[in-house]
């Protein structure tokens, strides 16, 4: 697989995201996985609760794969080693659906009925997860969405719950944002045309114009582009104070390095798509004092994030980013329905999550569910300074952040 500056394919988001920065066959390598198999993560025997995933680990979303995996590993790896869950060890069933939503259904479909197994998680995007939701529901099994923003998976049925961050409530905390943190009074708005930046945008404009902002310029791109110099001109002869910017690192990374080439002055203020490392290796120097909304806080005082940031980077080499912290906290609020429903059964399971208020050990801050099974949190937005990702602001607002 190529690397952004050959290829540039984005997510949905997350219906598809930058490419893998991983070849798919060093993706293998690292995982342990076949291309299409399921494979058993955890020791067998001695009875184990099996938690099946799929997540697209080979492909152009690979590197999101990778990370949901990772992070779903270490999370079972912190459950075995206190106890399991009434005795029992968790056990991985992974799946690679490769971004395709048929796959996805194919593997639930073996994750129910060959595999068995407990409860699921999807460590993949909105269409891979809106696919196979309703076989989970249809069978009567628990599926957690660890980072899937589409309002309609939790909608098909009790048994579909959502750990990440719905596009509407992180679109009126950068509405916040733009408006009263950084005092914006004149903005512009570049997204991705697709339902990730749709979503985010229409939330996000809508927050300004409601509450007083002037929206000078309003455009979008297609998933492929990488030459923002015509509308990044534009935008500048508008003179905005800020510039929200929905998109992915690589399409981040190419808007920064040119809008400081044109000499454009306004505030960059992205979304969750920004939160990889890979943002600051292609943007550099250009990167520094870009904020964007996500769900990990890499300056959290909290033990859980601490062991989490310095657990994942000695298991991989490589820095946790939002999806690994939202899987990882998937994997956990599995192992707490298990333990609260004393088993399997799918209505003591959803009967059990729906008295979770604070998940022990979450790493995105989960204080609770919605009506509609969706996490709840308070808003975050990170910064860039100093070569890495520091806290900008929290949002406890419960207008901004409670979702449907």
């Amino acid at each position: 697989m190529s690397t952004p500056s050959a290829v540039r394919l984005q997510r949905s988001r997350r219906s598809s995201r930058p490419p893998a920065i991983v070849t798919a066959a060093a993706a293998l390598l690292a995982l342990g996985l076949a291309a299409c198999g399921g494979e058993d993560s955890g020791a067998g025997g001695g009875g184990t609760y099996k938690i099946g995933i799929f997540a697209p680990t080979t492909g152009f979303a690979a590197s999101d794969g990778k990370s949901a995996v990772n992070s779903a590993k270490l999370a079972v790896e912190k459950v075995n080693a206190a106890g399991g869950v009434q005795g029992k060890e968790l056990k991985l069933v992974v799946y690679d659906d490769a971004s395709k939503p048929d796959q996805a259904a194919t593997i639930a479909q073996k994750l129910v009925r060959q595999d068995n197994v407990d409860i699921a998680v999807s460590g993949s995007y909105s269409a891979q997860t809106r696919a196979a939701a309703p076989i989970f529901a249809r069978s009567n099994k628990v599926m957690i969405a660890a980072y899937a923003v589409d309002p309609e998976i939790t909608q098909v049925g009790e048994q579909i719950w959502r750990i990440g961050e719905l596009a509407s409530v992180q679109g009126k905390v950068a509405g916040k944002l733009a408006l009263d943190n950084l005092k914006g009074k004149k903005v512009a708005i570049l997204y991705v045309d697709n339902d990730f930046g749709t979503g985010l945008t229409k939330a996000f404009r809508d927050y300004v114009k409601q509450n007083g902002g002037q929206i000078v310029s309003d455009s979008k791109y297609p998933l492929e582009e990488k030459d923002f110099r015509t509308v990044l001109g534009g935008i500048k002869a508008k003179s905005p104070d800020v510039l929200y910017a929905p998109g992915y690192y690589n399409n981040a990374a190419d808007i920064a390095n040119q809008a400081a080439e044109l000499g454009l002055k306004a505030q960059i203020v992205g979304v969750e798509g920004y939160d990889s490392p890979k943002l600051i290796d292609l943007a550099g120097k250009n990167a520094e004092g870009i904020i964007f909304t996500t769900e990990l806080d890499r300056d959290s005082s909290n033990p859980a994030v601490k062991d989490f940031l310095s657990g994942y980077e000695k298991k991989t080499g490589v820095k946790a980013d939002a999806v690994g912290a939202e899987t990882y906290d998937a994997v956990l609020l599995a192992a707490e329905a298990l333990k609260r429903a004393g088993g399997a059964d799918a209505k003591k399971l959803v009967e059990g999550l729906k008295e979770v208020k604070a998940l022990e050990g979450s790493v995105t801050g989960i204080t609770g569910f919605s009506p509609q099974r969706n996490g709840i949190r308070e808003g975050l937005a990170q910064v860039v300074k100093g070569g890495d990702f520091h806290r900008y602001a929290t949002f406890r607002d419960p207008s901004l952040i409670t979702p449907p």
